[in-house]
Order: C-alpha cells, then structure tokens, then sequence
C-alpha cells in the first residue's frame, strides 16, 4: 500500500490545480441485479468519511468490486443498481453518477496462462 500513496502524492504535486474533494459517501438499501433478474448484492448500507481510509474486505467472488463499481458509477449495462447513494448529503438516483468519486483497483499480479 506504501507505494500507492506515494504515487498519489507524486500526482498531486504534479498537478496542483486539481480541485480535491472532500466528501461524505454514504449507501443506504444498495442491491444490484444482473439481468433484472439475479440479485448479487442485497440490501447492502455503509458510509466513508472524509480523510479517513476504508478497507472493503471479504472473499473472493463476494461483491467487493461490484460494490465499488456501483459506488463510482461503472456499472455494466446488464446490471441493475437500486437504493440510495449520497455525496455529502446529497442523494443521486440512479444512474449514479459522482464523476468525483474512484477507486483505484489493486494491480493484477499473476496469471491463469503458464
């Protein structure tokens, strides 16, 4: 983790001007269907706080990147988003769209072809 934060701070001295957001995400009655049929994640509810670092833990194939997916608003077309997400206090429905709100995913280590 070390040596991603060291490159986010490397690109916030390189770009100086960018606004930094400061912001409240917050998730109330979140489920998401494929297909609008197979619901993958149900009822789910969270916050995460300005400043404040959030882990998303659980095993493989439970919904972690679905989650963050949802939240950042990159969803498939196949995939169906229902509850409420906020940015400070302000509720979007959707298509949730927060163009200030990412995550940056692990980098893949590895391969399935050897």
């Amino acid at each position: 983790m070390g040596d991603d934060w060291r490159e986010l701070r490397r690109m916030d001295e390189e770009h100086p001007d960018c606004d930094i957001v400061h912001g409240h995400l917050s998730w109330k009655n979140l489920s998401v269907y494929v297909n609008n049929e197979s619901q993958i994640l149900h009822d789910l509810c969270g916050y995460v706080e300005p400043g404040r670092i959030c882990a998303i833990m659980g095993p493989s194939g439970c919904g972690k990147s679905t989650l963050l997916d949802c939240l950042a608003g990159r969803t498939s077309k196949n995939i169906t988003v229902t509850g409420d997400i906020g940015l400070n206090g302000r509720k979007q429905k959707g298509p949730f769209s927060f163009p200030q709100v990412t995550f940056i995913p692990k980098p893949h280590k590895g391969s399935l072809i050897k």
